[in-house]
């Protein structure tokens, strides 16, 4: 079952910040049990919709990318540093997709009909 988050963020101020558990929703996952990771899915942005933003770490092909949701901006902003072909997390994308049409048909609010997806983001260099 999923879990809301981290329990202890409230304590630390962290109201704002929303999580996808990626040890429940994974590439392994995803293959084997579909409808199971589609119902948790759902129920991780049902519950957290509210958030700023909902980060969602996801590995395959052992790679791990971040998925940031804003909910109030129907926005899905993918964090890739080798920035790899977005056909290979296809899989997640097209369940996240499937799960934020469920969401815009059961929550009120001022959401996109279609989750956008922002796959090109700039890289930050670090200063030395």
């Amino acid at each position: 079952m999923a879990s809301d988050g981290d329990s202890n963020l409230p304590k630390k101020g962290y109201f704002h910040i929303g999580f996808v558990d990626p040890s429940i929703v994974n590439c392994k996952n995803l293959k084997s049990n579909p409808t199971e990771i589609f119902k948790n899915m759902y129920k991780y942005l049902s519950v957290q919709h509210y958030k700023s933003y909902i980060l969602f770490l996801y590995n395959f092909a052992d790679h791990w990318i971040l998925v940031v949701i804003f909910p109030d901006q129907s926005l899905a902003l993918v964090m890739d540093s080798v920035r790899r072909d977005p056909n290979q997390y296809k899989d997640i994308s097209d369940m996240l997709n499937k799960v934020w049409k469920k969401f815009i048909r059961k929550h009120s609010g001022n959401f996109s009909a279609e989750l956008k997806w922002k796959k090109n983001f700039s890289r930050m260099s670090m200063a030395i």
